[in-house]
């Protein structure tokens, strides 16, 4: 089994705001969509999931896009949730993400899934997710045991995992 993740890469298309391809994994399953993320987004993200403790309150839900954004034959919706699973620093993590649009491939894309991690993983995502922000970095990658951001030059020279 693969192990879990997120990715965040910025993609080069004509939206509103920043378009991103935001991807998952279990481990077991994976999916991805392509949703609007402004910087302004992403800074909030960061800080509040480095500000959690570990105390049963946590919780931070983000959600993005919707049938009304676009045609509706063309649309998406992101809905992540990180809330607290007990009292001892231990997270769930709800990663669901649709995508409609007139691509055959792409029709009817739809993926659930959710992993575990603990707070120390969360504090690093939001300090991932608080630095990508910057738009020197093109792709973020975040794995419960660490993660990394990457520019351009980088990825080019074949430094990706």
């Amino acid at each position: 089994m693969t192990q879990s993740y997120f990715k965040m890469q910025r993609v080069e298309i004509s939206w509103p705001q920043n378009p991103m391809r935001f991807s998952a994994s279990n481990g077991g399953f994976s999916g991805f969509v392509i949703a609007s993320f402004s910087d302004k987004d992403l800074v909030e993200m960061g800080r509040r999931l480095r500000a959690f403790t570990g105390s049963p309150g946590d919780l931070f839900i983000f959600k993005d896009g919707g049938p009304e954004w676009l045609e509706p034959e063309e649309s998406y919706y992101l809905y992540l949730k990180i809330a607290a699973s007990d009292s001892t620093g231990h997270f769930h993590i709800e990663f669901d993400a649709r995508r409609h649009d007139s691509y055959p491939h792409y029709l009817g894309h739809q993926c659930r899934l959710s992993l575990d991690a603990d707070t120390a993983a969360i504090n690093r995502l939001g300090q991932l997710l608080e630095t990508f922000a910057d738009e020197t970095y093109v792709e973020l990658h975040w794995v419960p045991e660490g993660g990394r951001l990457f520019t351009n030059d980088q990825l080019q020279a074949g430094d990706s995992p």
